[in-house]
């Protein structure tokens, strides 16, 4: 009776282990919370940022053309109205208004992209020593700055080359790499290895989709109501006040750690420590940790650059949105993809490990990506929406597999390493398809989303990959466990083989007491990313 009060003990102590807090209250969960308001309060920055060099590029050039386009609010400058028929002067000028955004674009990434590489880098792994609470406020910062330099260009009409100092700003505090990284390792913090953590993970993007659909909304007839610049200040003292409910009401989940921690060298071999091996890891963690790396950049490769070129894509005719078509195209996907990804992960989990599902997830982008190519109507760019809505799913199972392979007090190293990775590979993809799209736009408008869903191959091949060296590992750790329990039965004595594979243990009674622990949740399957043997 008491051995099996020790075990239970024991499994409950195990448990906890998985994660790094033991005693979850409501104020951790206080973080989605905040994760909510920075989430409208990006959702409404973005789509104004964006819109407004449009619409500014737009009026400039239509000016300098002696045409003119008749609209009932100047501070809208004009969106929504283009050219649909190609032999009017104002088209030709319209699709070169179009290539100068993609060229701007292409600038902005550079200024934010670089910066973001070097602080996620180094900020990353800050967050396993200093906390998660002091990166997340320095991203904050970041971005309420960057909103302050583009209202003063709104208000003051100045020139579009001071937009440069906002992404500049935003890249040195980490852009949006850093802040999606402090979510998931808060959310890890406080999940432990199962099932619960991947949809909490999922969950999370979830939650940025619905509140980018609201906010997306409101800031159309934002937008259209009061022009580019009050839109702004509201998104500036959102962010503000999220941050003061992070900084009074959520718990930092990390012990701090020495100052000298923080050192750039001790920070950048933390998070590369996955990569180039350790001796506390088993070597065939190192592959997987690798496939998962490539498969990260493949996908950031493929698919972040995109996101830029929606907008863009259906500004220009044969579409022609304003802010508003805008808002409610974001509205309702934001609404629908969070919905279908949850389902279709809590489907597929019924008979498929997460390496499969982030694979298979990646058939549907590439069907929205092909859909949308040939869209000439705004019904067909709905449905390419509808048609990818799993398909970022795979974002979330590879973070999810990389968090599950490392220790707990290692969330914030291992998510900065991803985090890098997406920031060149986001800045390299928007160079490389907004130049695509601004060389092509005059033939096929839409040739850069076959691009795009060209390259999404190679990320669905590495996943797969990596999904049948789980699977033959799992079965080889198999074959051991159940050779080393016929050995144990036989002797009586438990075997040095069996000391050896259990990395880490502590001796004595304790340790007894979790291999037997680790010995059911190996045979039942439970923290195995998924795989039985």
């Amino acid at each position: 009776m008491a051995t099996e009060e020790n075990g239970a003990a024991s499994k409950k102590q195990l448990q906890r282990s998985e994660s790094l807090v033991e005693n979850v209250s409501w104020r951790h969960y206080m973080y989605f919370v905040v994760h909510v308001l920075q989430s409208c309060a990006s959702a409404i920055g973005y789509p104004v940022m964006t819109q407004f060099l449009y619409a500014k590029i737009s009026k400039e050039y239509l000016e300098e053309s002696n045409i003119t386009v008749h609209s009932s609010d100047d501070d809208n400058l004009r969106l929504g109205h283009c050219f649909v028929n190609k032999s009017l002067p104002g088209y030709a000028i319209q699709q070169q208004v179009q290539a100068i955004n993609a060229q701007w674009l292409q600038y902005f990434s550079l200024c934010y992209g670089i910066p973001s590489i070097i602080t996620v880098l180094i900020a990353g792994s800050w967050t396993d020593v200093l906390g998660r609470k002091a990166v997340f406020l320095l991203n904050a910062f970041g971005h309420m700055i960057k909103y302050v330099i583009y209202g003063i260009v709104m208000k003051f009409h100045l020139r579009t080359e001071y937009l440069i100092l906002g992404y500049m700003t935003e890249g040195f505090s980490g852009s949006y790499f850093l802040s999606i990284l402090v979510t998931y390792a808060y959310t890890a913090d406080i999940t432990p290895k199962n099932e619960k953590r991947s949809f909490f993970l999922v969950a999370s993007d979830s939650i940025f989709h619905v509140c980018f659909g609201l906010a997306n909304m409101s800031a159309g007839y934002f937008i259209r109501a009061t022009g580019f610049f009050w839109p702004l200040v509201f998104a500036t003292c959102l962010s503000i006040f999220s941050s003061i409910i992070f900084i009074f009401i959520v718990p930092e989940t990390v012990k701090k750690g020495s100052f000298s921690d923080l050192s750039p060298k001790k920070s950048i071999l933390r998070t590369l420590k996955f990569y180039t091996g350790s001796k506390n890891k088993p070597k065939p963690n190192k592959l997987k940790f690798w496939l998962c790396l490539l498969a990260f950049a493949a996908l950031s490769q493929s698919v972040i650059g995109q996101f830029d070129i929606d907008t863009l894509y259906v500004l220009n005719s044969p579409f022609c949105w304003d802010s508003v078509k805008i808002g409610n195209y974001g509205a309702v996907s934001s609404f629908v993809i969070p919905v279908i990804t949850v389902i279709f992960m809590r489907l597929m989990q019924c008979c498929l490990p997460e390496a499969l599902i982030a694979s298979s997830s990646l058939l549907f982008f590439i069907g929205r990506s092909l859909v949308k190519a040939f869209s000439t109507e705004d019904w067909q760019i709905y449905l390419a929406g509808l048609v990818g809505a799993p398909g970022l799913l795979s974002f979330a199972m590879i973070r999810t597999i990389v968090s599950q392979l490392s220790d707990a007090t290692e969330q914030g190293s291992v998510f900065a390493g991803l985090g890098t990775v997406e920031a060149i590979c986001g800045m390299t993809s928007s160079l490389m398809l907004n130049s695509i799209y601004a060389h092509t736009l005059l033939w096929m408008k839409g040739f850069v989303f076959v691009v795009v869903a060209i390259c999404c191959i190679a990320p669905a091949s590495l996943l797969l990959a990596l999904h049948f060296v789980i699977k033959k590992e799992q079965k080889e750790q198999g074959e051991v466990t159940v050779n080393t329990v016929e050995m144990e039965c036989k002797d009586g004595t438990p075997s040095t083989s069996q000391s050896n594979n259990e990395d880490g243990m502590k001796h004595g009674k304790v340790e007894e007491e979790r291999k037997e622990s680790e010995y059911d949740k190996t045979t039942k399957g439970e923290y195995n990313l998924g795989y039985t043997n």
